[in-house]
């Protein structure tokens, strides 16, 4: 797949992650958001402990209306030293997760990544500057 762009998702949800928010609830939602034609549905993260160094972020889903293929590539937080894609497999009874390089976002599809999905992936916060 060649995209004609690449799209940084704007994961500035995640600063609510570490202002306080998650410690009232095992999970922190944001609001729904869109832009340049790619829409993405429900982002969350899992409240996380003191001393805990990383935190995930699920979303119910991302969707391409733009038309044409995209990628995801990268996407950041003030919130952690970097955020890594990420995708979960299972092998026999031994869950694997691995860093990956993108995510195809081909037109017209709804990628889903909520926890539970089968298609295993989400956002790992590496490094978090404090507990949420």
């Amino acid at each position: 797949m060649n995209p004609t762009s690449t799209f940084r998702l704007p994961f500035l949800f995640a600063v609510f992650v570490l202002l306080g928010m998650a410690g009232q609830s095992p999970l922190v939602k944001a609001a729904s958001f869109s832009a340049a034609g790619i829409e993405v549905q429900s982002p969350q993260a899992m409240a996380t402990s003191a001393g805990q160094p990383n935190g995930a972020i699920f979303i119910q889903a991302i969707s391409n209306k733009a038309g044409k293929p995209d990628r995801l590539i990268a996407a950041r937080s003030s919130v952690a030293s970097s955020v890594e894609l990420h995708n979960m497999t299972m092998d026999g009874a031994v869950m694997r997760m691995r860093e990956i390089a993108g995510i195809d976002l081909p037109a017209g599809a709804k990628l889903l990544m909520h926890r539970g999905s089968k298609e295993g992936y989400h956002l790992m916060l590496i490094g978090l500057k404090e507990a949420a």
